[in-house]
């Protein structure tokens, strides 16, 4: 959202493998719109807004429906004084988007946990893909969902009798979630296999191809990511 005012700028830095753009893009941004970068971060900055009125919505949304009235109002307050939250609010930067998609999906599945049914899952499966396309360590909302779940019904000892009708509607989440990463990516790469252009080695040099992987996922068919979202890691 904050990078769409810049799409249209020539490209700032280099896009060889295991390079670190955010290192130097400050630099080179500011060099290369020395006229016009006041604006541009003006608007980059106001396109962070709604992520932030997301967050506080959802946690006065999900604190009032978990323990009424006065503790939706207290989480609104922390949210919206909370140090971490207005720094970042100035930033254009993945955290406060990664912190309020996590946040909404967070609630999306607590709402289906405590009432499933296949429309509440395909909203909690779109409000998880909105936080993979956030922050990719966000990743870990899917594993830990499932246990979450798991360990809920088998505290509740419902886990037997419901696990086949709600485990279907998770999968529903979970496929969701990888379709929605894949679109807002544009499906690039998707299906490719993994190889060691996916993953290179962070030696420092530049203009050959690395000479082992940088991790252990070469050679396995993790293709359900697409290629931009993998080189992340």
């Amino acid at each position: 959202m904050a990078f769409a005012p810049v799409r249209s700028q020539d490209r700032l830095v280099s896009d060889l493998p295991g390079s670190r753009p955010e290192f130097a893009i400050d630099r080179l941004f500011l060099q290369n719109n020395h006229d016009t970068w006041p604006w541009m971060m003006t608007m980059a900055r106001w396109a962070v807004i709604p992520l932030s009125l997301a967050g506080a919505v959802t946690a006065f949304r999900w604190a009032r429906e978990a323990f009424g009235e006065t503790s939706g109002w207290i989480a609104l307050v922390f949210w919206t004084f909370d140090p971490n939250i207005l720094g970042n609010e100035a930033l254009v930067a993945p955290d406060l988007g990664g912190s309020s998609m996590g946040l909404v999906a967070g609630y999306l599945f607590w709402r289906w946990l405590g009432q499933p049914n296949w429309s509440r899952a395909f909203f909690a499966g779109g409000g998880l893909g909105l936080a993979l396309l956030s922050k990719s360590t966000l990743l870990i909302m899917g594993p830990l969902w499932v246990v979450s779940w798991g360990v809920y019904r088998w505290r509740q000892g419902t886990l037997r009798v419901r696990w086949r009708p709600e485990a279907r509607q998770l999968a529903l989440v979970l496929i969701l979630a990888v379709y929605f990463l894949n679109l807002g990516y544009g499906f690039s790469g998707t299906g490719t296999r993994f190889g060691l252009s996916s993953f290179p080695e962070l030696s420092g040099e530049t203009g050959r191809r690395a000479k082992r992987p940088a991790t252990g996922f070469v050679g396995h068919s993790w293709n359900m990511f697409p290629c931009r979202c993998r080189e992340g890691f």
